[in-house]
Formats: structure tokens, sequence, C-alpha cells
């Protein structure tokens, strides 16, 4: 559950980016999912073939001067999902101070 991402930092003492999961057309798009809430208009609530969304689970230190941004972009098919973005995981780097 991406919803539970959020939490997780927050039950750490860290922080996220507010919207976690949203919709793609041209642009950004309903629905928003949230660590709070989700924010869609009628109809967006339902994850359907051809709609395409962004996960975006930015974890962030309490004092918000050091965080990590993850990011990937599905499309939704008849059989499943496709990866937009297959930037392999393993080759993330990630310093800390």
């Amino acid at each position: 559950n991406v919803r539970k991402a959020g939490g997780h930092f927050r039950a750490r003492g860290g922080q996220s980016r507010p919207i976690m999961v949203h919709g793609l057309d041209l642009i950004t798009a309903p629905p928003f999912v949230s660590t709070d809430n989700i924010k869609a208009l009628p109809g967006d609530e339902v994850i359907r073939p051809g709609n395409t969304y962004a996960i975006e689970i930015t974890p962030v230190n309490a004092d918000g001067t050091m965080g990590v941004f993850f990011s990937r972009t599905y499309v939704i098919t008849e059989d499943g999902h496709r990866n937009i973005v297959p930037y392999p995981m393993e080759e993330i780097a990630v310093a800390g101070g």
C-alpha cells in the first residue's frame, strides 16, 4: 500500500512529499494519493487499462535538508501494468553525511 510508505517515514521521524501517487495525462492529473487522503474526480478513483500513474516515494529527513526522489511511471494494461521508465533500481547510488 503506497499510503503506508509516507506513514513509515513519519513513524521514524522523517517525512515525505505529500503526494505519492498521481495520474498523468499531458500534465499531472487526478487521482492524487497522499499519506493523509485521496483526491479524485468522479471515475478517477478506479484504476483502468489505458490510465498512466506516477509513483513517487520521496523520503526526507526530519529537518528537510536531505532526501531522495524515487519515481516510477506505469501504464495500466489489460494484463497488468508496464513500467514506462525501467531505470534499474540497483544502479541508484545514495550518499549521506
